[in-house]
């Protein structure tokens, strides 16, 4: 079976980050992304000891997947699969800037 984003989601929950991040935030917004090839080779090379695991050929998979939980102006966890092992296979938080507030202007005629 092909490797889709419901797998993506719910292997994303089974890690303790990701159910603590959505327990502090209950409106966080959830994006759900296949990662190109150059992505996932640019994290394999940056993470050379992720296991990943390998296809039928012995070759890492082209797609790794990412789960981002963002909280908008606060901060945001990654979390990055695989398809092959369908596991988590790492996981990180980013700071965000706040949003700059929006100003209404009044056109005055």
């Amino acid at each position: 079976m092909p490797f889709k984003e419901d797998d993506a989601v719910e292997i994303a929950y089974s890690a303790p980050e990701a159910e603590k991040f959505d327990n502090k935030y209950p409106n966080c917004v959830v994006d759900v992304i296949k990662m190109k090839p150059k992505d996932t080779l640019a994290f394999l090379t940056k993470h050379p000891k992720a296991d990943v695991g390998k296809d039928k050929k012995g070759e890492p998979p082209k797609n790794l997947w990412s789960v981002e939980f963002a909280e908008l102006g606060k901060e945001k966890l990654i979390v990055i699969l695989s398809p092959i092992t369908k596991t988590v296979v790492h996981i990180e938080t980013e700071k965000l800037e706040p949003e700059p507030e929006e100003k209404e202007e009044e056109e005055k005629e």
